[in-house]
């Protein structure tokens, strides 16, 4: 009851957004009083993770992401109970819950929020494979010669919802390598995005549109990458030639003035103890 409640107050306001947590944290409490006189977790597991999750939404609305995170894995946590014997699910539970890898996308979003590419880079893994799994499950029950005709509409929407989460896993995904700069891993992970797009969607939506955007932005900062490392490689080239160039003297003054070139050349910096002798050492040898 404290859950549906909630859900009609404005959190955008600081005033509310206290107001909901403290009722929140109240239907913690008288949860985990009834829990103490129950005969075990599962008949209060949804009540914890729908309460966490609330908790995390209204955190997250007030910009304090990491207990926002912190109410996220509290609310993963007790979706493991989500069956009524507690035991592995079956397909019609995996079928009908959206809750698991929706919830494990909040998870990654709030990491890739708070600068944690590991953590993130897991989470959206996680949720490609969760989603993936459903969508297997409910392309064959849609494809069902038995199903019943009002049950396709609603499988249906489902499919469309875990296609969704499961492209959105891998744009993420592409976003995190893209930032690490490691271009080739983020045009896999788009062109993933592309192949599943291409299976359950138009190309023109949205999404589609999004992915094609990605990959144009991704090979853009290659080339872009590419030409600054080829400026870098140039400089330094021009760099090498000068500190050369100090050295392009005639014989005489090689033989007659050796310790004012010696001189000149220790002013210069070179980039380890093999360069500087190596640029050095007929210098030096002929002052001795």
């Amino acid at each position: 009851m404290a859950n549906d409640e909630t859900q009609d107050f404005s959190i955008s306001s600081e005033r509310n957004a206290h107001s909901v947590k403290e009722i929140l944290s109240l239907a913690i409490k008288v949860i985990e009083e009834c829990f103490r006189y129950s005969d075990g977790t599962n008949m209060y597991a949804f009540l914890y993770y729908d309460t966490y999750n609330n908790l995390a939404r209204v955190e997250n609305a007030t910009g304090n992401i990491e207990k926002s995170l912190e109410y996220l894995h509290l609310a993963l946590e007790y979706t493991r109970y989500f069956t009524a014997s507690g035991n592995k699910q079956s397909s019609e539970e995996i079928i009908q819950s959206t809750v698991l890898p929706e919830l494990q996308f909040n998870i990654c979003t709030a990491e890739m929020y708070l600068n944690r590419p590991k953590e993130a880079l897991k989470s959206a893994k996680l949720v490609a494979e969760q989603t993936e799994v459903r969508m297997n499950l409910l392309d064959q029950r849609i494809k069902d010669p038995y199903l019943e005709v009002e049950e396709k509409p609603k499988l249906q929407e489902l499919l469309k919802q875990h296609c969704e989460l499961h492209i959105k896993a891998y744009l993420t995904r592409g976003e995190i390598f893209q930032k690490q700069k490691n271009y080739n891993k983020a045009v896999e992970e788009y062109t993933q995005a592309k192949f599943v797009i291409s299976h359950h969607f138009s190309s023109h939506c949205e999404i589609a549109k999004q992915t094609e955007r990605k990959l144009k932005s991704v090979m853009d900062d290659k080339t872009k990458d590419a030409l600054a490392e080829y400026d870098r490689e140039k400089l330094e080239i021009e760099s090498q030639k000068k500190k050369l160039k100090l050295f392009s003297v005639d014989t005489v003054s090689v033989v007659t003035e050796p310790r004012r070139i010696t001189k000149k050349a220790n002013d210069l910096e070179f980039e380890d103890e093999f360069e500087r002798k190596s640029v050095l050492q007929p210098y030096e040898n002929d002052e001795e």
